[in-house]
């Protein structure tokens, strides 16, 4: 699959979260008998990047609002668990990458335009 997705030349990375959950625990720190119910937001990520100069297909999870819990590293690197769970955000991740194709596309065309319509320009007062 990564040889497919590098196929394309995109021109920066690109990312979907594909899953978000709430944990619920349960922590009593202080001996009290009333115990504290903490919650936090997680999610679920793909993204076709560079890892150590490399185009891969990594996956992370991490806290929501949070960006130090965040660690991609390359979906091959992962746990069979882990590989199991990326594999829902896999068509995501696949749209979001021709989506990002397509408007790299139309940048391309729309500059490759302009720099025709300038060099037509510059041709016309040479003349």
């Amino acid at each position: 699959m990564e040889t497919t997705l590098k196929s394309f030349n995109l021109s920066s990375e690109v990312c979907v979260t594909f899953k978000a959950e709430t944990q619920e625990f349960e922590s009593d720190f202080s001996g009290n008998p009333l115990v504290a119910v903490y919650s936090r937001d997680i999610e679920y990520c793909l993204a076709f990047k560079k890892y150590q100069g490399e185009w891969r297909v990594c996956y992370t999870s991490g806290e929501t609002g949070d960006p130090g819990s965040f660690s991609f590293r390359p979906i091959l690197d992962c746990s069979l668990d882990e590989r199991k769970l990326a594999l829902e955000g896999i068509p995501q991740l696949l749209e979001a990458v021709v989506e990002k194709a397509e408007s790299d596309s139309s940048s391309l065309e729309t500059a490759l335009g302009a720099a025709a319509e300038a060099l037509s320009s510059i041709k016309r007062v040479a003349k």
